[in-house]
């Protein structure tokens, strides 16, 4: 008889749809490498339709989460323990990484780092390693479980790299259902993704600056989609995942922040320029990423994500990242889409 399968249910549906990606990856790889686990993974409904596709071959991709399921949180452990100590299990995938930012600990930082421990050893709510937080995210938000706490990075690392193009391909194929409504608006241009929820966002004047030959692609229900329609530069707009990846695919070279974008850009071609803004590259670009990446150059990365809307000064006290001050940056930035550019070809 072979290995029984251990089914485990886990809710995703909290956090950015990048962390989400993220996640995805890191389940994909952790279920060719444990085998005894059959993986539910419930995710924001936007993802449901790219990540079945991409995904679904290894794990099952649902909306409503199991009732038993391990339930991943942004909330601090005041909220979360009440729950956990009745029974609900779950994952606190941020709790640590933002403490690892602070330049120095308060009396506070070091409390809270000591009941997460805690919380962690008994069972109830859990961390990731502290080891792990300079991993690509989707190593250290799936291996925070217990069931999967024995996946060495190394391990995980040679598995993702050995499905990125399996999954790219997945994408790509997803995406054509797209490509003839939009794509034509996008080939052979520089395609730009400049907006995100945190500080990993472009001006608007220094794209007029430096990119005023390219399209700028927007969210359809983006909060600054005004400011960039009235800007006077070409933009086209988004709904879904799956247009992101048309667009990107059909351009001549595509330029995204790290932002949600970059995670799906990341498994859709070569001709793409990820622009670190606020968070450490090795956390956010997949291993198995084949196209190319401008590091962030502002004395204060990396920095905490905060979400502008409700943080609209930066945790230094900027309302834009330094990087764009940076002439250095800009340099490698256009250069970058210059030479690819030449190459053009995916």
């Amino acid at each position: 008889m072979g290995k029984k399968i251990e089914k485990l249910a886990v809710d995703l549906r909290v956090g950015g749809l990048g962390d989400v990606w993220m996640r995805l990856v890191g389940f994909y790889a952790m279920a060719a490498l444990r085998k005894n686990l059959a993986f539910s993974l419930s995710i924001p409904r936007p993802l449901e339709s790219i990540a079945f596709h991409a995904f679904g071959d290894r794990l099952e991709i649902k909306t409503d989460p199991d009732p038993a399921c391990i339930t991943y949180s942004v909330r601090g452990l005041r909220d979360l323990l009440p729950k956990a100590l009745g029974g609900q299990k779950f994952a606190a995938p941020y709790g640590r990484a933002v403490i690892k930012t602070w330049d120095r600990w308060t009396p506070r930082d070091r409390l809270n780092s000591f009941l997460y421990a805690l919380a962690d050893s008994g069972g109830l709510v859990f961390s990731p390693p502290w080891n792990s937080l300079s991993d690509y995210q989707g190593f250290s938000e799936t291996i925070l479980l217990p069931h999967l706490r024995n996946v060495s990075s190394d391990g995980f690392r040679a598995q993702v790299i050995a499905d990125h193009d399996f999954i790219s391909r997945r994408v790509d194929e997803f995406s054509g259902q797209f490509s003839e409504k939009l794509s034509r608006r996008t080939t052979q241009k520089v395609l730009v993704f400049p907006t995100g929820t945190g500080r990993q966002f472009i001006p608007v004047a220094w794209a007029k600056r430096n990119l005023h030959h390219a399209v700028f692609a927007i969210y359809d229900r983006d909060p600054e989609l005004g400011e960039w329609q009235s800007s006077g530069l070409q933009t086209i707009l988004y709904s879904s995942p799956g247009e992101i990846a048309a667009i990107g695919l059909a351009a001549r070279v595509a330029v995204t922040t790290d932002s949600f974008p970059s995670h799906i850009l990341q498994h859709s071609g070569t001709r793409l320029v990820i622009l670190i803004t606020g968070t450490e590259r090795s956390r956010v670009v997949t291993p198995g990423f084949k196209g190319h990446v401008v590091d962030a150059v502002a004395p204060c990365h990396p920095c905490p994500h905060l979400e502008r809307r409700g943080f609209p000064i930066c945790k230094a006290g900027y309302q834009v990242c330094l990087n764009w001050d940076s002439a250095e940056y800009t340099r490698k930035i256009l250069q970058l889409i210059g030479s690819i550019g030449m190459r053009g070809s995916n």
